[in-house]
């Protein structure tokens, strides 16, 4: 947080009513509106002093950071400055990570899916962001894990209030979003290598399969977000309508190597995975085998036992055997020295 008693006066505030109002919008000064007329939705300006403004005032703000739903922005949109053309490029669907960015005259418009990168959670969140040299505007369209609203309190908490600009409290947004997945992320390199250790050293298949799936679907939806934050970052950076300052476009060059980076390990994770399920195939292919191999030595130690059985089982009256006293005995011991010959050379043969 940066200093002075702006700033300090700035983060004791945040962190006083985040504990207070966990699940409650930022409300930083006594300059409060009825919900009634301004809903949920945080308008935050920046100028001399930071206040909680309406959407009215966003135009004549110096700067204003915004948090906003979906149904506050299409009742709203027009008090906000936006254009009706600027407005046909807000997609306020929860779509797919193949999402573009829209350069207009004076904004940027894109829309951002985001996942937790933990294995074990499936939460995600979706969002539309609008910027301009004034204004960072970010209508929530699905964030019941709260994964928007945190980076937003978070990248407010790292901006100096007399130091914020766009490109500085989106790039923060940005760090936010992905500060702790390098964590998580070795988080899912050591349960890839456990479940590696108990398919090829341990020899337990119970469940792998389902795991295997599982882990590859959770590393697609990781690649495809870092792809997504990288093409973003990467669009930003380039500046195409120089709404930016120039010195200050690196925020989004240092959020596309850090995504770029995260993006290359999800990569190797997946090759990991698919090595594993190579290896778990053919574990289950050897298996496989031994079980036929042990199959077909019983078959073959029993099928000289089954030509006698068909061949006495005839029953013609000339056959000596059958009124010998000693047929039955012979047949027997033919019968046990077939099958102790049979396990000697399959001994030999490795077979057994």
């Amino acid at each position: 947080m940066g200093s002075g008693p702006y700033g300090m006066c700035l983060y004791h505030s945040l962190s006083q009513l985040r504990r207070q109002f966990p699940r409650v919008k930022f409300l930083p000064t006594l300059n409060t509106y009825p919900n009634q007329i301004f809903g949920d939705a945080m308008l935050l300006s920046f100028g001399k002093k930071m206040n909680k403004i309406g959407f009215n005032e966003v135009p004549s703000s110096p700067f204003t950071v915004a948090l906003i739903s979906a149904d506050e922005f299409k009742n709203h949109y027009s008090l906000l400055g936006i254009s009706m053309r600027e407005y046909v490029c807000f997609d306020l669907s929860d779509s797919g990570f193949r999402s573009s960015v829209t350069v207009n005259s004076e904004s940027f418009v894109f829309s951002v899916k985001v996942v937790d990168p933990s294995l074990v959670c499936t939460a995600e969140s979706s969002a539309c962001i609008y910027l301009r040299k004034n204004l960072v505007l970010i209508v929530t369209v699905k964030d019941d894990a709260k994964l928007i609203y945190n980076a937003v309190y978070a990248a407010l908490d790292d901006t100096e209030p007399n130091g914020i600009s766009v490109e500085k409290f989106t790039g923060q947004f940005f760090h936010r979003l992905i500060e702790n997945d390098g964590r998580k992320n070795e988080e899912t390199e050591i349960a890839i290598n456990e479940l590696e250790e108990t398919v090829i050293e341990k020899g337990r298949y119970k469940n792998v399969n389902e795991q295997i799936l599982a882990y590859n679907k959770k590393l697609v939806s990781l690649r495809n977000y870092y792809e997504q934050l990288v093409g973003i970052a990467e669009r930003l950076y380039e500046n195409e309508n120089g709404i930016f300052d120039g010195e200050k476009a690196y925020y989004f060059k240092t959020v596309a190597d850090r995504s770029n980076r995260l993006c290359s390990e999800i990569n190797l994770f997946r090759e990991n995975l698919v090595r594993l399920r190579e290896a778990y195939q053919a574990r289950l292919d050897l298996k496989m085998n031994s079980t036929m191999k042990l199959l077909t030595v019983i078959t073959v130690i029993f099928l000289p036992l089954t030509l006698i059985t068909g061949w006495y089982g005839m029953n013609f009256v000339n056959m000596p055997e059958l009124s010998s006293p000693y047929g039955y005995p012979a047949v027997i011991a033919v019968s046990v020295a077939i099958v102790i010959s049979c396990i000697i050379i399959f001994r030999k043969k490795k077979l057994l």
